[in-house]
């Protein structure tokens, strides 16, 4: 019964898809490049040291590659699972950091670091069950589809970020490691991040990036309601636990690399249906790339702005983010963005 139900065959934006997508990903690789190249010290001058080229292969590497990659991967990672979220509410304004889930989150994590339970697998456990309890704690202000409620969990999502964020502040002041050890939680910088984070980072990328595009055809059902989903044979609730936890690791996953991004989680998704309207797979895939667009855009930035200091990636897509969002909403008070 589910594959009798097909989206409009004549999708204004369907023949743009693969154009906007191809753009975005020569972009990315433009700036991957971009970030390799740029920094404190220059790649050329790597290559006129007297030491053997071991030594600079090893400082690409380890440095500049990890982060790179851990840039696209958890930018990309934090919105899709913030557009799955957006679509499993009907709620455009839902996302992880409004919510609590990224807070929660990286509270979680330093908790268990605390505790000397420091591992990148416990990391991804806490980060996944710190989204599912933010978006649990929210949940019951989505089971109905007014106006009102949509604000409510807006509201709620605040006050739980604010909590976490405060928990989190009082922790890492008082915490016994040395304070730069959790700074990156607070601020979403790259710096701290590892060979054994990046290649946990992928392996969950690998598993919760496909598991999100199957589960997107299910979207266009879940924007019916439960009565007619249940009399033509949708398991409405199991598509919905499944999507919520694929959405959940998708965002736990990245806050282990760069903790909270901000406002990343709202702007990434909005822009993708700006350019493609409201297909779920087409929005997934370009919130991805956006995303990791954005973040990798602003951790190259960082770097290079005020070098040999930095500015944390996370303040950097704020900065990015903040305009973005005021042309989203005005056009959206111009009549020429729906939210739905």
């Amino acid at each position: 019964m589910l594959r009798m139900i097909k989206a409009d065959a004549y999708f204004p934006y369907r023949r743009m898809f693969g154009l906007f997508a191809l753009g975005l990903s020569l972009l990315l690789g433009g700036f991957f490049i971009l970030g390799l190249l740029v920094g404190t010290v220059p790649l050329g001058k790597l290559f006129h040291l007297q030491a053997d080229a071991h030594r600079a292969a090893d400082f690409i590497i380890r440095l500049r590659f990890n982060r790179e990659i851990a840039a696209i991967f958890c930018g990309g990672m934090l919105a899709m699972g913030s557009a799955m979220l957006q679509a499993l509410t009907r709620n455009a304004m839902v996302a992880p950091d409004l919510t609590g889930l990224t807070s929660l989150g990286c509270l979680l994590i330093v908790v268990c670091e605390i505790l000397w339970l420091k591992s990148p697998v416990m990391n991804v456990v806490m980060g996944t069950a710190g989204a599912m309890l933010g978006f649990i704690l929210c949940f019951s202000f989505t089971k109905n589809q007014q106006s009102s409620n949509r604000l409510g969990v807006i509201l709620a999502g605040i006050s739980i970020s604010f909590t976490a964020t405060a928990f989190l502040q009082l922790l890492i002041l008082n915490a016994p490691q040395d304070l730069d050890d959790y700074l990156h939680f607070l601020t979403g910088t790259l710096y701290a991040i590892n060979d054994e984070t990046v290649t946990l980072i992928i392996m969950m990328a690998l598993v919760a990036l496909p598991a999100a595009l199957m589960l997107s055809k299910y979207f266009n059902v879940l924007t019916l309601d439960d009565q007619t989903c249940h009399s033509i044979g949708v398991p409405m609730k199991r598509y919905r636990v499944y999507c919520f936890m694929t959405a959940s690791v998708l965002i736990g996953t990245s806050v282990i690399g760069v903790g909270n991004m901000g406002f990343l989680g709202i702007v990434a998704p909005n822009l993708a249906r700006i350019l493609v309207g409201n297909r779920p797979r087409y929005v997934f895939v370009l919130s991805f790339l956006v995303g990791a667009l954005m973040y990798l855009l602003a951790d190259t930035l960082g770097r290079c702005l005020i070098s040999p200091a930095e500015i944390p990636a996370g303040l950097m897509t704020n900065m990015m983010s903040a305009p973005l969002f005021l042309y989203i909403l005005f056009r959206y008070f111009r009549g020429q963005y729906e939210w739905n």
